[in-house]
């Protein structure tokens, strides 16, 4: 992360909304990403970032678990 830089962005070159969007809309799900993970990561992401929602203690422990799932995943 560099502090001149206004968003993080992955070795990807994208940032983690657009990855999560593209790993949702691919016809072919990603070594075996369920939708229903990267739903509850874009939902929880919106809702901190953006205000959308409530996201209290409950949503951030939700999202962490799908992080962590996620990071599982991937890194399988």
């Amino acid at each position: 992360f560099m502090p001149e830089v206004r968003h993080f962005h992955s070795l990807m070159g994208k940032n983690f909304r657009s990855y999560l969007l593209d790993l949702r809309n691919t016809s072919t799900h990603f070594k075996g990403v369920r939708m229903g993970l990267t739903n509850t990561l874009l939902d929880g992401y919106e809702t901190a970032r953006y205000g959308t929602g409530v996201f209290g203690l409950s949503e951030y422990l939700r999202y962490q678990e799908a992080l962590s799932e996620l990071a599982t995943v991937v890194k399988a």
